[in-house]
């Protein structure tokens, strides 16, 4: 009986150790010599070619929320630095151009290189849109009762700023236009070149 439980538990852990080694394997999709291994021992990964998509996207989401936490708080330490100012400002166009040399560069900082998805830019617009209430003195409840709408002629007329979304593309267009003029060929043919993750399998196996 003794040996018959004693078995079980060394079943139990070797299964454990498995089923934790396959974990790991599933969150790195890219190491192709550990997949050959797995499918060497004949343990299949039931995920599908859409499920690794999704995986390796999230992952890229991932990468650049770190660095949009940072600018999201250095914007606002830069807005509270000039909040007393700007609510003193009664000319709406100087009051603007502040917001813009000053909190919104800290909001754009590094998003020339940001992996820039349909969340990652609705975070951005959030957190411009809220700065933006702050700046003309309407809080989120008055701009419901109201029915004023950022992207109309309501809360951006009043503000003056440019909306971030656009700084931003422009911002990585002049970007790709640094590295296409770049000569020593180090990252031109990177950029130009490069191919998601989870379809660098999918392009060796017809190649």
């Amino acid at each position: 009986m003794d040996t018959l439980i004693a078995e079980n538990r060394k079943l139990k852990d070797k299964v454990n150790s498995l089923e934790a080694s396959i974990a790991d394997l599933k969150s790195s999709f890219g190491n192709k010599k550990a997949l050959a291994e797995v499918a060497a021992k004949g343990i299949s990964l039931p995920e599908s070619q859409a499920s690794i998509k999704r995986a390796t996207m999230n992952a890229t989401i991932h990468e650049s929320q770190p660095e949009l936490h940072r600018s999201r708080g250095a914007t606002l330490a830069a807005f509270n630095n000039i909040k007393n100012t700007t609510d003193a400002l009664s000319c709406p166009r100087i009051r603007a151009q502040l917001f813009e040399s000053l909190v919104l560069p800290a909001l754009t900082y590094g998003s020339e290189v940001w992996t820039f998805t349909k969340a990652l830019s609705e975070r951005v617009r959030v957190t411009h849109a809220a700065l933006e209430r702050r700046l003309v003195g309407i809080s989120l409840s008055e701009q419901r009762q109201r029915n004023l709408h950022l992207h109309k002629e309501d809360i951006r007329a009043h503000s003056n700023v440019r909306d971030p979304l656009l700084v931003i593309k422009k911002n990585k267009l002049g970007w790709a236009g640094h590295i296409m003029r770049r000569s020593d060929g180090r990252w031109t043919r990177i950029m130009q070149e490069w191919t998601p993750r989870y379809e660098s399998d999918l392009l060796e196996e017809h190649e």
